[in-house]
Protein backbone atom coordinates (compact mmCIF):
# COMPACT_ATOMS: atom_id res chain seq x y z
CA UNK A 1 0.00 0.00 0.00
CA UNK A 2 1.01 3.78 -0.12
CA UNK A 3 1.83 3.97 3.42
CA UNK A 4 4.44 1.15 3.09
CA UNK A 5 5.95 2.35 0.02
CA UNK A 6 6.45 5.70 1.90
CA UNK A 7 8.34 3.37 4.76
CA UNK A 8 10.31 1.88 2.42
CA UNK A 9 10.98 5.44 0.73
CA UNK A 10 11.97 6.80 3.93
CA UNK A 11 13.74 3.93 5.41
CA UNK A 12 16.27 3.63 2.06
CA UNK A 13 16.97 7.97 2.22
CA UNK A 14 17.89 7.58 5.42
CA UNK A 15 19.91 3.97 5.02
CA UNK A 16 21.78 5.96 1.95
CA UNK A 17 22.91 8.60 4.11
CA UNK A 18 23.88 7.11 6.96
CA UNK A 19 25.84 4.67 4.46
CA UNK A 20 27.56 7.32 3.12
CA UNK A 21 28.99 9.12 6.01
CA UNK A 22 29.83 5.85 7.42
CA UNK A 23 32.07 4.62 4.43
CA UNK A 24 33.40 8.20 4.59
CA UNK A 25 34.25 7.74 8.27
CA UNK A 26 36.01 4.42 8.26
CA UNK A 27 38.02 5.84 4.45
CA UNK A 28 39.03 9.11 6.52
CA UNK A 29 41.19 8.07 9.52
CA UNK A 30 41.74 11.54 10.72
CA UNK A 31 38.52 11.61 12.56
CA UNK A 32 38.18 12.25 16.24
CA UNK A 33 35.45 9.82 16.67
CA UNK A 34 35.35 7.60 20.07
CA UNK A 35 35.34 3.96 19.49
CA UNK A 36 31.43 3.59 21.26
CA UNK A 37 30.29 6.19 18.76
CA UNK A 38 32.00 4.67 15.58
CA UNK A 39 29.73 1.05 17.41
CA UNK A 40 26.56 3.57 17.60
CA UNK A 41 27.03 4.69 13.95
CA UNK A 42 27.14 0.41 12.96
CA UNK A 43 24.07 -0.30 15.56
CA UNK A 44 22.10 2.54 13.50
CA UNK A 45 23.12 1.31 10.20
CA UNK A 46 22.98 -2.28 10.62
CA UNK A 47 19.17 -1.68 11.93
CA UNK A 48 18.43 0.44 8.93
CA UNK A 49 19.59 -2.68 6.93
CA UNK A 50 17.50 -4.74 9.22
CA UNK A 51 14.17 -2.99 9.30
CA UNK A 52 12.61 -4.61 5.98
CA UNK A 53 10.06 -7.39 7.12
CA UNK A 54 11.36 -9.49 3.91
CA UNK A 55 15.30 -8.31 3.99
CA UNK A 56 17.28 -9.39 0.94
CA UNK A 57 20.12 -11.55 1.39
CA UNK A 58 22.32 -8.95 0.76
CA UNK A 59 21.06 -6.43 2.90
CA UNK A 60 20.74 -9.09 5.51
CA UNK A 61 24.31 -9.91 5.30
CA UNK A 62 25.38 -6.21 5.82
CA UNK A 63 23.17 -5.72 8.25
CA UNK A 64 24.61 -8.68 10.49
CA UNK A 65 28.19 -7.30 10.07
CA UNK A 66 27.22 -4.02 10.88
CA UNK A 67 25.03 -5.45 14.07
CA UNK A 68 28.28 -7.63 15.47
CA UNK A 69 31.07 -4.33 14.99
CA UNK A 70 28.96 -2.65 17.42
CA UNK A 71 28.53 -5.49 19.78
CA UNK A 72 32.38 -5.81 19.55
CA UNK A 73 32.47 -2.18 20.15
CA UNK A 74 31.39 -2.46 23.40
CA UNK A 75 28.02 -0.39 22.72
CA UNK A 76 26.42 -2.22 25.73
CA UNK A 77 28.83 -1.67 28.05
CA UNK A 78 27.19 1.90 28.59
CA UNK A 79 24.45 1.66 31.21
CA UNK A 80 20.82 3.00 30.21
CA UNK A 81 20.59 6.44 29.65
CA UNK A 82 24.43 7.16 30.99
CA UNK A 83 26.44 9.41 28.94
CA UNK A 84 29.92 7.20 27.46
CA UNK A 85 32.79 8.54 25.86
CA UNK A 86 32.18 10.82 22.85
CA UNK A 87 28.70 11.63 24.40
CA UNK A 88 26.97 8.26 23.01
CA UNK A 89 23.79 7.82 25.55
CA UNK A 90 23.95 3.92 26.56
CA UNK A 91 21.16 2.03 25.17
CA UNK A 92 17.42 1.14 26.58
CA UNK A 93 16.36 -2.68 26.91
CA UNK A 94 14.47 -2.35 24.25
CA UNK A 95 17.18 -1.19 21.94
CA UNK A 96 19.44 -3.73 23.03
CA UNK A 97 16.57 -6.71 22.34
CA UNK A 98 15.63 -5.53 18.84
CA UNK A 99 20.02 -5.58 17.71
CA UNK A 100 19.80 -8.80 18.90
CA UNK A 101 16.82 -10.28 17.81
CA UNK A 102 17.63 -8.21 14.55
CA UNK A 103 21.31 -10.02 14.82
CA UNK A 104 19.59 -13.15 14.73
CA UNK A 105 16.71 -12.73 11.70
CA UNK A 106 19.92 -11.29 10.16
CA UNK A 107 22.13 -14.31 10.09
CA UNK A 108 18.42 -16.80 9.52
CA UNK A 109 18.22 -14.41 6.24
CA UNK A 110 21.41 -15.87 4.90
CA UNK A 111 21.82 -19.27 5.86
CA UNK A 112 18.21 -19.99 4.41
CA UNK A 113 18.91 -18.03 1.02
CA UNK A 114 22.68 -18.09 0.18
CA UNK A 115 24.86 -19.47 2.58
CA UNK A 116 27.74 -20.52 0.37
CA UNK A 117 28.40 -23.46 2.50
CA UNK A 118 28.11 -21.55 5.37
CA UNK A 119 24.69 -22.25 6.28
CA UNK A 120 25.61 -24.44 9.60
CA UNK A 121 27.74 -21.79 10.69
CA UNK A 122 24.65 -18.72 9.93
CA UNK A 123 22.15 -20.91 11.60
CA UNK A 124 24.38 -21.35 14.62
CA UNK A 125 24.90 -17.55 15.10
CA UNK A 126 21.41 -17.05 14.23
CA UNK A 127 20.58 -19.76 17.23
CA UNK A 128 23.24 -18.05 19.41
CA UNK A 129 22.05 -14.37 18.87
CA UNK A 130 18.26 -15.65 19.54
CA UNK A 131 19.43 -17.01 23.03
CA UNK A 132 20.80 -13.29 23.89
CA UNK A 133 17.46 -11.69 22.44
CA UNK A 134 15.01 -14.02 24.80
CA UNK A 135 16.82 -13.59 28.06
CA UNK A 136 15.53 -9.83 27.45
CA UNK A 137 11.67 -8.93 28.54
CA UNK A 138 10.86 -7.63 25.01
CA UNK A 139 11.68 -10.69 23.58
CA UNK A 140 10.78 -13.15 25.96
CA UNK A 141 7.35 -12.08 26.03
CA UNK A 142 6.92 -11.78 21.82
CA UNK A 143 5.48 -14.95 20.69
CA UNK A 144 7.58 -14.55 16.96
CA UNK A 145 10.50 -14.85 18.98
CA UNK A 146 10.16 -18.17 20.59
CA UNK A 147 9.10 -19.53 16.89
CA UNK A 148 12.18 -17.81 15.28
CA UNK A 149 14.54 -19.47 17.79
CA UNK A 150 12.45 -22.81 17.23
CA UNK A 151 12.88 -23.07 13.30
CA UNK A 152 16.48 -22.46 14.05
CA UNK A 153 16.77 -25.01 16.01
CA UNK A 154 14.63 -27.47 13.10
CA UNK A 155 17.21 -26.28 10.40
CA UNK A 156 20.48 -27.22 12.05
CA UNK A 157 18.68 -30.47 13.42
CA UNK A 158 18.82 -29.82 16.75
CA UNK A 159 15.38 -31.42 17.33
CA UNK A 160 16.03 -31.63 21.39
CA UNK A 161 16.31 -28.23 21.74
CA UNK A 162 13.45 -27.33 19.28
CA UNK A 163 11.39 -29.52 21.55
CA UNK A 164 12.58 -28.13 24.87
CA UNK A 165 11.82 -24.64 23.23
CA UNK A 166 8.67 -25.81 21.90
CA UNK A 167 7.42 -27.29 24.94
CA UNK A 168 8.28 -22.87 26.63
CA UNK A 169 5.59 -22.13 23.93
CA UNK A 170 2.86 -24.15 24.62
CA UNK A 171 2.70 -23.59 28.01
CA UNK A 172 3.38 -19.66 27.95
CA UNK A 173 1.11 -18.87 24.39
CA UNK A 174 -1.33 -21.35 24.80
CA UNK A 175 -4.18 -19.40 22.39
CA UNK A 176 -1.52 -18.75 19.42
CA UNK A 177 0.29 -20.96 16.77
CA UNK A 178 3.65 -21.94 16.32
CA UNK A 179 5.36 -20.38 13.34
CA UNK A 180 6.62 -22.35 9.80
CA UNK A 181 9.50 -21.08 8.35
CA UNK A 182 9.78 -20.17 4.55
CA UNK A 183 11.33 -17.46 2.46
CA UNK A 184 13.14 -14.86 4.47
CA UNK A 185 10.62 -14.68 7.29
CA UNK A 186 9.62 -17.19 10.12
CA UNK A 187 6.05 -17.34 8.42
CA UNK A 188 2.31 -16.66 10.03
CA UNK A 189 0.69 -19.04 13.05
CA UNK A 190 -1.38 -21.13 12.26
CA UNK A 191 -3.44 -22.27 15.32
CA UNK A 192 -2.68 -24.79 18.15
CA UNK A 193 -3.32 -27.98 15.95
CA UNK A 194 -0.05 -26.95 13.94
CA UNK A 195 1.63 -26.22 17.19
CA UNK A 196 0.93 -29.79 18.47
CA UNK A 197 1.54 -31.83 15.53
CA UNK A 198 4.73 -29.94 15.04
CA UNK A 199 5.26 -30.85 18.67
CA UNK A 200 4.28 -35.03 17.93
CA UNK A 201 6.34 -34.51 14.90
CA UNK A 202 9.77 -33.64 16.98
CA UNK A 203 8.82 -36.28 19.43
CA UNK A 204 8.76 -38.84 17.02
CA UNK A 205 12.49 -38.06 15.74
CA UNK A 206 13.61 -38.19 19.09
CA UNK A 207 11.65 -41.86 19.94
CA UNK A 208 9.44 -40.26 22.62
CA UNK A 209 6.45 -42.68 20.84
CA UNK A 210 3.53 -42.29 24.04
CA UNK A 211 4.44 -38.29 24.52
CA UNK A 212 3.96 -37.53 20.11
CA UNK A 213 0.75 -40.54 20.40
CA UNK A 214 -0.75 -37.84 23.28
CA UNK A 215 0.02 -34.95 21.31
CA UNK A 216 -1.93 -36.93 18.14
CA UNK A 217 -5.01 -37.51 20.74
CA UNK A 218 -5.08 -34.29 21.56
CA UNK A 219 -5.26 -33.11 17.88
CA UNK A 220 -8.09 -35.80 16.65
CA UNK A 221 -9.98 -34.93 20.00
CA UNK A 222 -9.83 -30.95 18.98
CA UNK A 223 -10.95 -31.50 15.34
Amino acid sequence: GIWGRMRRGVVTAALTTDVETLLGLALDRSHNLHEKEMAWRYARVGLLCASHRHVSVDLARVGARLIEMAIVGKLFEIGEGEVGEGGVVGLSSGRKALMWRRLAECHAVVADGDGFGREEERWRESRDAWKEALTFLECATDQHCWESNIFVSISLGDYTDACNTLEILLRSFKSRGIVEGSGHSAGEGRGGSYNRLLAASLLMKLGKFEQAHSYIVMILEMA
